[in-house]
Protein backbone atom coordinates (compact mmCIF):
# COMPACT_ATOMS: atom_id res chain seq x y z
CA UNK A 1 0.00 0.00 0.00
CA UNK A 2 1.49 3.31 -1.11
CA UNK A 3 2.52 5.40 1.94
CA UNK A 4 1.07 8.76 2.39
CA UNK A 5 1.70 11.17 5.71
CA UNK A 6 -1.09 13.41 6.18
CA UNK A 7 -0.17 16.87 7.99
CA UNK A 8 0.11 17.46 11.83
CA UNK A 9 -1.86 20.02 13.54
CA UNK A 10 1.24 22.34 14.33
CA UNK A 11 2.03 21.70 10.55
CA UNK A 12 -1.55 22.34 9.66
CA UNK A 13 -1.28 25.99 11.13
CA UNK A 14 2.07 27.10 10.06
CA UNK A 15 0.72 26.03 6.30
CA UNK A 16 -2.61 27.87 6.68
CA UNK A 17 -0.63 31.33 6.04
CA UNK A 18 0.68 29.72 3.17
CA UNK A 19 -2.31 28.36 1.23
CA UNK A 20 -2.40 29.39 -2.29
CA UNK A 21 -5.20 28.36 -4.43
CA UNK A 22 -6.86 31.10 -6.45
CA UNK A 23 -9.77 32.59 -5.74
CA UNK A 24 -12.47 32.77 -7.46
CA UNK A 25 -13.63 36.36 -9.70
CA UNK A 26 -13.46 38.58 -6.39
CA UNK A 27 -15.35 42.30 -6.92
CA UNK A 28 -13.95 43.29 -3.78
CA UNK A 29 -10.24 45.15 -3.23
CA UNK A 30 -7.80 42.15 -1.13
CA UNK A 31 -7.25 43.06 2.37
CA UNK A 32 -3.81 44.92 2.50
CA UNK A 33 -3.65 46.22 -0.66
CA UNK A 34 -5.68 49.51 0.52
CA UNK A 35 -4.49 52.58 2.37
CA UNK A 36 -3.09 52.01 5.74
CA UNK A 37 -6.04 54.10 6.69
CA UNK A 38 -8.52 51.23 5.45
CA UNK A 39 -6.92 48.91 7.81
CA UNK A 40 -9.71 47.00 9.85
CA UNK A 41 -8.85 48.01 13.90
CA UNK A 42 -9.07 44.68 15.47
CA UNK A 43 -9.24 43.45 19.54
CA UNK A 44 -7.47 39.92 20.46
CA UNK A 45 -9.62 39.16 23.83
CA UNK A 46 -7.34 36.09 25.06
CA UNK A 47 -4.26 35.61 25.18
CA UNK A 48 -3.47 32.09 25.70
CA UNK A 49 -1.98 30.18 23.37
CA UNK A 50 -4.36 29.75 20.46
CA UNK A 51 -5.06 33.22 20.49
CA UNK A 52 -1.06 34.46 20.00
CA UNK A 53 0.27 31.57 18.55
CA UNK A 54 -2.69 31.08 15.89
CA UNK A 55 -4.70 33.98 15.91
CA UNK A 56 -2.88 36.81 16.13
CA UNK A 57 0.14 35.41 14.25
CA UNK A 58 -2.77 35.16 11.53
CA UNK A 59 -4.35 38.42 11.58
CA UNK A 60 -0.73 40.43 11.83
CA UNK A 61 0.25 38.33 8.77
CA UNK A 62 -3.12 39.16 7.08
CA UNK A 63 -2.52 43.12 7.48
CA UNK A 64 -4.68 43.65 10.49
CA UNK A 65 -4.13 46.53 13.11
CA UNK A 66 -4.18 44.84 16.91
CA UNK A 67 -4.70 48.28 18.48
CA UNK A 68 -5.62 46.27 21.99
CA UNK A 69 -5.36 43.16 23.33
CA UNK A 70 -7.61 42.31 26.66
CA UNK A 71 -6.51 39.73 28.70
CA UNK A 72 -7.98 39.22 33.04
CA UNK A 73 -4.20 37.81 33.32
CA UNK A 74 -1.66 40.81 33.17
CA UNK A 75 1.14 38.14 32.29
CA UNK A 76 -0.49 36.84 29.01
CA UNK A 77 -0.73 40.06 27.58
CA UNK A 78 2.71 41.26 27.88
CA UNK A 79 3.49 38.17 26.21
CA UNK A 80 1.37 38.72 23.62
CA UNK A 81 2.42 41.86 23.23
CA UNK A 82 5.89 40.39 23.14
CA UNK A 83 5.36 38.35 20.43
CA UNK A 84 3.84 40.93 17.73
CA UNK A 85 6.99 42.86 17.53
CA UNK A 86 7.30 46.22 16.00
CA UNK A 87 3.90 45.67 15.01
CA UNK A 88 2.12 46.06 18.68
CA UNK A 89 4.55 49.14 20.20
CA UNK A 90 1.26 50.75 20.95
CA UNK A 91 -1.23 48.51 21.20
CA UNK A 92 -3.33 48.89 24.36
CA UNK A 93 -3.98 46.49 27.41
CA UNK A 94 -7.59 45.93 29.13
CA UNK A 95 -8.78 43.40 31.75
CA UNK A 96 -12.66 43.97 31.01
CA UNK A 97 -13.86 43.37 27.89
CA UNK A 98 -16.61 46.19 28.27
CA UNK A 99 -13.93 48.56 29.14
CA UNK A 100 -12.21 48.04 25.44
CA UNK A 101 -15.40 48.74 23.78
CA UNK A 102 -16.35 51.83 25.59
CA UNK A 103 -12.75 53.12 24.80
CA UNK A 104 -11.69 52.03 21.55
CA UNK A 105 -13.98 53.89 19.38
CA UNK A 106 -11.66 53.25 16.27
CA UNK A 107 -12.67 49.42 17.00
CA UNK A 108 -14.07 47.68 14.21
CA UNK A 109 -13.80 44.13 15.37
CA UNK A 110 -12.73 41.13 17.91
CA UNK A 111 -10.65 38.28 18.00
CA UNK A 112 -12.14 35.65 20.56
CA UNK A 113 -9.42 33.23 22.16
CA UNK A 114 -10.92 32.43 25.78
CA UNK A 115 -11.73 29.43 27.28
CA UNK A 116 -15.21 28.36 25.94
CA UNK A 117 -16.90 29.14 29.41
CA UNK A 118 -16.47 33.12 28.08
CA UNK A 119 -17.34 32.68 24.27
CA UNK A 120 -21.27 32.91 24.44
CA UNK A 121 -20.54 36.29 26.30
CA UNK A 122 -18.22 37.88 24.40
CA UNK A 123 -19.59 37.53 21.46
CA UNK A 124 -23.21 38.48 22.35
CA UNK A 125 -21.57 41.81 23.90
CA UNK A 126 -19.82 42.81 20.39
CA UNK A 127 -22.72 41.19 18.18
CA UNK A 128 -24.89 43.58 20.04
CA UNK A 129 -22.50 46.30 19.15
CA UNK A 130 -22.24 45.23 15.42
CA UNK A 131 -18.29 44.68 15.70
CA UNK A 132 -16.87 42.25 13.38
CA UNK A 133 -16.27 38.94 15.76
CA UNK A 134 -14.37 36.18 15.05
CA UNK A 135 -14.44 33.48 17.49
CA UNK A 136 -12.81 30.36 18.29
CA UNK A 137 -13.91 26.88 18.11
CA UNK A 138 -16.40 25.45 20.05
CA UNK A 139 -18.75 28.78 19.41
CA UNK A 140 -20.26 27.91 22.49
CA UNK A 141 -19.63 25.75 25.74
CA UNK A 142 -23.63 24.64 26.13
CA UNK A 143 -26.37 24.41 23.99
CA UNK A 144 -28.84 26.57 24.90
CA UNK A 145 -25.93 29.34 24.02
CA UNK A 146 -25.31 28.00 20.73
CA UNK A 147 -29.26 28.42 19.91
CA UNK A 148 -29.33 31.81 21.58
CA UNK A 149 -26.40 33.21 19.69
CA UNK A 150 -27.74 31.65 16.32
CA UNK A 151 -31.20 34.01 17.14
CA UNK A 152 -28.92 36.78 17.95
CA UNK A 153 -26.58 36.71 14.77
CA UNK A 154 -29.32 36.78 12.53
CA UNK A 155 -29.83 40.50 13.28
CA UNK A 156 -26.68 41.69 13.85
CA UNK A 157 -24.84 43.96 11.07
CA UNK A 158 -21.60 41.87 12.46
CA UNK A 159 -19.45 39.78 9.94
CA UNK A 160 -18.61 36.28 11.98
CA UNK A 161 -16.14 33.64 11.50
CA UNK A 162 -15.70 30.40 13.97
CA UNK A 163 -12.20 29.20 13.88
CA UNK A 164 -12.06 26.04 12.53
CA UNK A 165 -9.46 26.59 10.41
CA UNK A 166 -10.00 23.64 7.76
CA UNK A 167 -12.64 25.32 6.57
CA UNK A 168 -10.56 27.13 3.89
CA UNK A 169 -8.46 24.60 3.27
CA UNK A 170 -8.91 23.27 -0.29
CA UNK A 171 -9.03 20.08 0.13
CA UNK A 172 -11.75 20.22 2.63
CA UNK A 173 -13.76 22.19 -0.16
CA UNK A 174 -12.92 19.84 -2.72
CA UNK A 175 -14.19 16.99 -0.89
CA UNK A 176 -17.43 18.72 -0.11
CA UNK A 177 -18.08 19.24 -3.37
CA UNK A 178 -17.12 15.36 -4.79
CA UNK A 179 -19.10 14.13 -2.04
CA UNK A 180 -22.22 16.09 -3.12
CA UNK A 181 -21.54 14.81 -6.68
CA UNK A 182 -22.16 11.66 -5.35
CA UNK A 183 -18.59 10.02 -6.37
CA UNK A 184 -18.52 8.53 -3.10
CA UNK A 185 -22.30 7.25 -3.69
CA UNK A 186 -23.95 6.70 -0.70
CA UNK A 187 -22.52 8.24 2.63
CA UNK A 188 -23.29 5.83 4.61
CA UNK A 189 -21.06 6.23 8.31
CA UNK A 190 -18.48 7.89 9.30
CA UNK A 191 -15.66 6.88 12.07
CA UNK A 192 -13.18 9.81 14.11
CA UNK A 193 -10.48 8.90 15.98
CA UNK A 194 -9.80 11.74 18.26
CA UNK A 195 -6.22 13.41 19.15
CA UNK A 196 -5.38 12.70 22.83
CA UNK A 197 -5.94 15.35 25.31
CA UNK A 198 -3.81 16.94 27.86
CA UNK A 199 -5.82 17.23 31.10
CA UNK A 200 -7.39 15.67 33.75
CA UNK A 201 -10.34 13.34 32.66
CA UNK A 202 -12.77 10.94 34.58
CA UNK A 203 -12.18 12.89 37.74
CA UNK A 204 -14.23 15.45 39.86
CA UNK A 205 -12.21 18.47 41.05
CA UNK A 206 -8.79 18.29 43.61
CA UNK A 207 -9.40 19.59 46.97
CA UNK A 208 -8.25 22.57 48.43
CA UNK A 209 -7.06 26.35 47.51
CA UNK A 210 -3.81 27.79 46.22
CA UNK A 211 -2.64 31.83 46.39
CA UNK A 212 -4.12 33.42 43.18
CA UNK A 213 -1.08 34.78 40.92
CA UNK A 214 -0.46 38.60 41.32
CA UNK A 215 -2.09 39.91 38.12
CA UNK A 216 -4.23 37.55 37.66
CA UNK A 217 -8.04 38.37 38.42
CA UNK A 218 -9.25 34.85 39.50
CA UNK A 219 -12.89 35.92 39.97
CA UNK A 220 -13.46 37.62 36.42
CA UNK A 221 -11.48 34.29 34.77
CA UNK A 222 -14.51 32.33 36.23
CA UNK A 223 -16.40 34.66 35.14
CA UNK A 224 -20.60 33.58 33.86
CA UNK A 225 -19.54 29.47 35.85
CA UNK A 226 -19.90 28.77 39.49
CA UNK A 227 -16.98 30.32 41.30
CA UNK A 228 -14.39 27.64 43.39
CA UNK A 229 -10.94 27.84 45.23
CA UNK A 230 -8.17 28.89 42.66
CA UNK A 231 -5.59 25.51 42.32
CA UNK A 232 -1.87 25.96 41.02
CA UNK A 233 -1.46 24.38 37.70
CA UNK A 234 -4.90 22.47 37.71
CA UNK A 235 -7.51 25.19 35.67
CA UNK A 236 -5.05 28.42 33.76
CA UNK A 237 -3.55 27.79 31.59
CA UNK A 238 -4.82 25.33 29.00
CA UNK A 239 -6.13 22.70 31.43
CA UNK A 240 -9.36 24.04 31.98
CA UNK A 241 -10.62 22.31 28.59
CA UNK A 242 -11.12 18.89 30.25
CA UNK A 243 -13.19 20.97 33.35
CA UNK A 244 -16.80 20.76 31.93
CA UNK A 245 -17.88 23.92 33.66
CA UNK A 246 -15.14 25.94 31.99
CA UNK A 247 -14.75 23.54 28.65
CA UNK A 248 -15.75 21.15 26.30
CA UNK A 249 -13.07 18.12 25.84
CA UNK A 250 -12.12 17.08 23.12
CA UNK A 251 -14.98 16.73 21.53
CA UNK A 252 -15.49 20.32 21.86
CA UNK A 253 -11.70 21.07 20.82
CA UNK A 254 -11.57 19.02 17.89
CA UNK A 255 -15.14 17.85 16.44
CA UNK A 256 -15.95 21.25 14.74
CA UNK A 257 -12.78 20.05 12.90
CA UNK A 258 -13.17 16.84 12.32
CA UNK A 259 -16.90 16.74 10.88
CA UNK A 260 -16.54 19.97 9.17
CA UNK A 261 -16.77 17.71 5.65
CA UNK A 262 -19.59 15.49 6.80
CA UNK A 263 -22.07 18.14 8.48
CA UNK A 264 -21.91 20.19 5.35
CA UNK A 265 -21.45 17.96 2.70
CA UNK A 266 -24.60 15.75 4.24
CA UNK A 267 -26.62 18.70 5.08
CA UNK A 268 -26.69 16.99 8.78
CA UNK A 269 -29.45 19.03 10.90
CA UNK A 270 -29.37 17.64 14.49
CA UNK A 271 -28.70 14.00 14.70
CA UNK A 272 -32.53 11.74 16.23
CA UNK A 273 -30.41 9.82 18.69
CA UNK A 274 -26.96 10.10 20.73
CA UNK A 275 -25.32 6.77 22.40
CA UNK A 276 -22.85 6.33 24.77
CA UNK A 277 -20.73 3.65 25.28
CA UNK A 278 -17.38 4.63 27.52
CA UNK A 279 -16.08 5.15 31.10
CA UNK A 280 -15.24 8.45 33.22
CA UNK A 281 -18.84 9.45 32.81
CA UNK A 282 -20.58 12.59 34.77
CA UNK A 283 -17.83 13.82 36.48
CA UNK A 284 -16.43 17.15 36.60
CA UNK A 285 -13.88 16.89 34.27
CA UNK A 286 -14.28 15.44 30.78
CA UNK A 287 -14.94 11.53 30.54
CA UNK A 288 -11.93 8.68 30.04
CA UNK A 289 -13.32 7.83 26.63
CA UNK A 290 -15.25 5.37 24.63
CA UNK A 291 -17.30 5.72 21.42
CA UNK A 292 -20.24 8.35 21.12
CA UNK A 293 -22.73 7.21 18.51
CA UNK A 294 -24.72 10.01 16.35
CA UNK A 295 -27.86 8.98 14.79
CA UNK A 296 -29.36 10.71 11.89
CA UNK A 297 -32.67 9.31 10.35
CA UNK A 298 -32.15 11.07 7.03
CA UNK A 299 -29.65 13.09 5.41
CA UNK A 300 -29.58 14.66 1.82
CA UNK A 301 -29.44 11.67 0.58
CA UNK A 302 -32.17 10.27 2.14
CA UNK A 303 -30.61 7.63 4.11
CA UNK A 304 -29.94 6.83 7.52
CA UNK A 305 -26.08 7.81 8.48
CA UNK A 306 -23.97 7.41 11.40
CA UNK A 307 -20.84 8.98 13.03
CA UNK A 308 -18.90 7.27 15.12
CA UNK A 309 -16.41 9.72 17.78
CA UNK A 310 -13.70 7.42 19.38
CA UNK A 311 -11.57 8.34 22.08
CA UNK A 312 -8.99 6.62 24.47
CA UNK A 313 -10.26 2.83 22.94
CA UNK A 314 -7.85 0.23 20.27
CA UNK A 315 -7.47 1.61 16.91
CA UNK A 316 -11.18 1.16 15.14
CA UNK A 317 -11.31 -1.94 12.56
CA UNK A 318 -12.14 1.23 10.53
CA UNK A 319 -8.61 2.35 10.55
CA UNK A 320 -6.76 -0.53 9.92
CA UNK A 321 -4.67 -0.54 6.94
CA UNK A 322 -5.18 3.38 5.94
CA UNK A 323 -2.08 5.43 5.77
CA UNK A 324 -0.40 6.34 8.38
CA UNK A 325 -0.22 10.15 9.85
CA UNK A 326 1.46 12.73 12.00
CA UNK A 327 -1.03 12.49 14.30
CA UNK A 328 -0.83 8.49 14.78
CA UNK A 329 -4.01 7.00 14.74
CA UNK A 330 -6.12 10.41 14.57
CA UNK A 331 -8.32 10.92 11.88
CA UNK A 332 -11.37 10.52 10.17
CA UNK A 333 -12.52 7.98 7.77
CA UNK A 334 -15.76 8.94 5.54
CA UNK A 335 -17.46 5.71 3.96
CA UNK A 336 -19.65 5.59 0.93
CA UNK A 337 -21.47 2.24 -1.70
CA UNK A 338 -18.48 3.65 -3.93
CA UNK A 339 -15.73 5.01 -2.08
CA UNK A 340 -13.91 6.07 0.96
CA UNK A 341 -12.15 9.47 2.37
CA UNK A 342 -9.32 9.47 4.59
CA UNK A 343 -8.68 12.80 6.15
CA UNK A 344 -6.25 14.37 8.85
CA UNK A 345 -8.08 15.57 12.14
CA UNK A 346 -8.38 19.19 10.67
CA UNK A 347 -10.27 18.01 7.47
CA UNK A 348 -6.95 19.76 5.87
CA UNK A 349 -5.53 17.17 3.81
CA UNK A 350 -8.11 14.33 2.41
CA UNK A 351 -6.91 11.05 0.45
CA UNK A 352 -9.31 9.20 -1.61
CA UNK A 353 -9.61 5.67 -3.05
CA UNK A 354 -12.86 4.34 -5.05
CA UNK A 355 -14.41 1.04 -5.68
CA UNK A 356 -11.49 -0.86 -7.50
CA UNK A 357 -8.65 1.76 -6.69
CA UNK A 358 -5.27 0.17 -5.23
CA UNK A 359 -4.04 3.70 -4.36
CA UNK A 360 -4.85 6.69 -2.44
CA UNK A 361 -4.69 9.86 -4.06
CA UNK A 362 -4.68 13.24 -2.83
CA UNK A 363 -8.12 14.69 -3.13
CA UNK A 364 -6.74 17.54 -5.05
CA UNK A 365 -4.95 15.61 -7.52
CA UNK A 366 -7.45 12.74 -8.07
CA UNK A 367 -7.86 12.33 -11.90
CA UNK A 368 -11.42 10.37 -11.76
CA UNK A 369 -13.29 13.17 -10.03
CA UNK A 370 -11.44 16.14 -12.01
CA UNK A 371 -14.42 16.67 -14.19
CA UNK A 372 -16.92 17.53 -10.95
CA UNK A 373 -17.36 21.45 -10.98
CA UNK A 374 -16.16 23.55 -8.64
CA UNK A 375 -18.52 25.76 -6.88
CA UNK A 376 -17.31 26.76 -3.65
CA UNK A 377 -14.73 29.64 -3.72
CA UNK A 378 -10.93 28.96 -2.30
CA UNK A 379 -9.49 31.50 -0.02
CA UNK A 380 -6.04 32.40 1.04
CA UNK A 381 -6.78 31.49 4.27
CA UNK A 382 -9.64 31.18 7.16
CA UNK A 383 -8.59 34.50 8.78
CA UNK A 384 -8.18 36.39 5.74
CA UNK A 385 -11.45 34.97 4.46
CA UNK A 386 -13.14 36.89 7.70
CA UNK A 387 -11.10 40.28 7.02
CA UNK A 388 -11.91 40.19 3.68
CA UNK A 389 -15.54 39.99 4.64
CA UNK A 390 -15.37 42.73 7.03
CA UNK A 391 -14.36 45.02 4.51
CA UNK A 392 -17.22 44.18 2.25
CA UNK A 393 -16.24 40.79 0.46
CA UNK A 394 -18.34 37.14 0.39
CA UNK A 395 -19.58 36.01 3.72
CA UNK A 396 -17.23 33.89 5.29
CA UNK A 397 -17.55 30.42 4.75
CA UNK A 398 -17.87 29.47 9.28
CA UNK A 399 -20.32 32.29 9.88
CA UNK A 400 -21.63 31.66 13.09
CA UNK A 401 -25.35 30.69 11.40
CA UNK A 402 -23.54 27.57 10.31
CA UNK A 403 -21.13 27.50 12.92
CA UNK A 404 -23.92 27.55 16.19
CA UNK A 405 -25.43 24.30 14.20
CA UNK A 406 -22.54 22.41 14.03
CA UNK A 407 -21.68 23.47 17.88
CA UNK A 408 -24.67 22.03 18.74
CA UNK A 409 -24.29 19.15 16.49
CA UNK A 410 -21.22 18.22 18.78
CA UNK A 411 -22.44 19.25 22.29
CA UNK A 412 -24.61 16.75 21.96
CA UNK A 413 -22.17 13.96 22.29
CA UNK A 414 -20.86 15.63 25.72
CA UNK A 415 -24.07 15.62 26.45
CA UNK A 416 -24.08 12.39 26.92
CA UNK A 417 -20.88 11.69 28.70
CA UNK A 418 -21.99 14.35 31.27
CA UNK A 419 -25.95 12.55 31.48
CA UNK A 420 -23.92 9.06 31.23
CA UNK A 421 -26.84 7.66 29.32
CA UNK A 422 -27.42 7.45 25.69
CA UNK A 423 -31.08 9.76 24.61
CA UNK A 424 -33.29 10.75 21.94
CA UNK A 425 -32.85 14.71 20.83
CA UNK A 426 -35.80 16.67 20.32
CA UNK A 427 -34.21 19.79 17.92
CA UNK A 428 -37.00 21.64 17.86
CA UNK A 429 -37.02 21.81 21.98
CA UNK A 430 -33.56 21.40 22.04
CA UNK A 431 -33.19 18.94 24.47
CA UNK A 432 -33.26 15.21 25.08
CA UNK A 433 -37.20 13.77 24.81
CA UNK A 434 -37.39 11.64 28.07
CA UNK A 435 -34.01 12.80 30.04
CA UNK A 436 -34.03 15.96 32.23
CA UNK A 437 -30.63 17.75 31.38
CA UNK A 438 -31.51 22.01 31.74
CA UNK A 439 -29.00 22.04 34.04
CA UNK A 440 -26.49 21.18 31.66
CA UNK A 441 -27.68 22.38 28.21
CA UNK A 442 -28.96 25.88 30.23
CA UNK A 443 -27.19 26.02 33.84
CA UNK A 444 -27.52 29.09 35.91
CA UNK A 445 -24.65 31.86 34.93
CA UNK A 446 -23.20 34.19 37.26
CA UNK A 447 -24.06 37.60 36.16
CA UNK A 448 -21.26 39.96 37.95
CA UNK A 449 -18.85 40.09 35.01
CA UNK A 450 -21.65 39.34 32.14
CA UNK A 451 -23.77 42.13 30.13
Amino acid sequence: MQKNNLSSRRHFLKQSLKLAAAPLILNFPLFGKDAPSNRLNLALIGCGNMGVSGDLKNALACGANIIAVCDVDEAMMSKAIKSGGDKMLTTARYTDYRELLEKENSLDGVIIATPDHWHAAICSYYLKANKHVYCEKPLTRTIAEARRLRKLVATSRSVTQMGNQGSANPALRRSIEVIKAGALGTVTHTHVVSPGERYPTGVNRPAGEDPIPQGFNWDFWVGPSPIRPYKTDIYHPYKWRGWLDFGTGQIGNWATHSLNIVIRALELGMPDRIEINGTGLGKEAYWTGGTITYQFNTCNTGKPFSIYWHENIPTPDAFKGLPKNDEGTAGVVIVGDKGILYTNPHNGHVLIKLNGEQVWKDILWHQPTHTIAATLPRVKSHMQEWLDGCQGGPKPYSSFDIATRMTETCLLGLLGTQLGSSFDYDPVAGKPKSLSADHLIDPVQRTNWIS
